[in-house]
């Protein structure tokens, strides 16, 4: 089976949009699942999900909602998430990301037919040199890279046995990169598969203010293990 992991927050007409587009594929594909946190909203997307999207009559079973008290961020929404999914592969997708095409999930999980590919997502970048931040990957670019965007990420549970969602980045920022230089100490390849026909509406919308200081952290717990491509070369 094949979990959607979605995570939302305040974000009633977008993740209407978003899911929408996305869930078409649980029409489509009967090993697929989908389930949705919603993080302490307080615009009426709890309301929503709970009413309108689960009396999808086709969707009953294979879609769940869960909802939380408080929030949770994404370091703890994404821990509940991976804890409730019965899938063997799991994919984190951001409720702003809205699916262009009807084959997005064949294309995204390609890559992990490779068992030495850890993790794999459109939105590849490159720590760069002293770990002073993220360089995006070129244009079309398709292939190893040094972490993937958690907007859209595929990989299997079984690869994050040992792993712990670090709350030190909470509320949210460079968790995903947490996870995808954890997933390379483990010898895993993290991949950028290239467009696989989704869009993300509000790329670059994820600034906490604790930005320098996060990378730091993220510096002391990999720097000079030769898991990026600047401590390679």
């Amino acid at each position: 089976m094949i979990s959607l992991l979605i995570l939302t927050c305040n974000r009633k007409g977008m993740v209407i949009r978003s899911l929408r587009s996305l869930l078409r594929v649980l029409y489509q594909r009967e090993d697929v699942e989908a389930i949705i946190l919603d993080n302490a909203s307080s615009d009426g997307t709890a309301e929503w999900l709970t009413t309108t999207a689960l009396r999808e009559k086709p969707l009953q079973g294979r879609l769940r909602v869960l909802l939380s008290a408080f929030n949770l961020g994404v370091v703890g929404g994404r821990e509940l998430l991976v804890e409730q999914a019965r899938g063997e592969t799991l994919v984190f997708l951001d409720s702003d990301v809205v699916a262009l095409q009807d084959d997005w999930l064949e294309r995204l999980m390609a890559p992990l037919a490779d068992p030495t590919v850890g993790l794999c997502g459109p939105g590849g970048h490159w720590v760069l040199p002293g770990w002073k931040w993220f360089d995006s990957i070129e244009p079309g670019y398709t292939g190893e890279v040094d972490v993937i965007s958690g907007y859209a990420q595929a990989f299997r549970k079984a690869d994050l046995d040992g792993f712990s969602f670090d709350w030190s980045y909470y509320p949210y920022w460079i968790e995903d990169s947490d996870q995808c230089l954890w997933l390379r100490e483990q010898g895993k390849r993290i991949v950028c598969t290239g467009d696989v026909g989704l869009s993300h509406l509000y790329q670059g919308s994820g600034d906490d203010g604790r930005g320098p200081q996060k990378m730091a952290y993220l510096a002391r717990k990999y720097r000079g293990k030769g898991l990026i491509r600047a401590e390679r070369e």
